[in-house]
């Protein structure tokens, strides 16, 4: 009697073992799908940098006068482009219109990188 007593104990505790055993395992094969991916909103900031430049151009119609309006445009759109390109990101940014004399221009964005294509034209006023 004695002896069947002890092989019950030792069955539950070999059972309880087994248990946690495989709830550790469900839990380690689990454990990848609750991680939070930080750095996922910083991998694609291309239509980040589209919308700032974008502001940035409006900026300086509005600040700027002809001629050094023609002039800082030709510089943001070509430290733009050169700095995008050295990202793998081509980005034309152009305008369709003359700058000055002072009037309607129109501009034309496209952006094409690896993750999206975006393209926009605007009519902007030079003064």
């Amino acid at each position: 009697m004695l002896r069947l007593s002890h092989s019950k104990g030792q069955f539950f505790f070999i059972s309880l073992m087994l248990i946690v055993i495989f709830l550790s395992g469900i839990q380690a094969l689990l454990a990848g799908f609750s991680d939070i991916d930080l750095s996922k909103p910083f991998q694609n900031q291309e239509d980040f940098w589209f919308w700032n430049i974008k502001d940035q151009v409006t900026r300086t119609f509005d600040q700027r006068k002809c001629p050094g309006l023609a002039a800082d445009f030709v510089e943001i759109k070509n430290m733009t482009e050169n700095y995008l390109a050295t990202k793998g990101i081509y980005f034309k940014i152009t305008n369709t219109t003359p700058i000055c004399p002072a009037g309607p221009v129109r501009i034309e964005m496209n952006m094409t990188s690896a993750h999206l294509n975006i393209f926009d034209n605007f009519t902007l006023t030079s003064s």
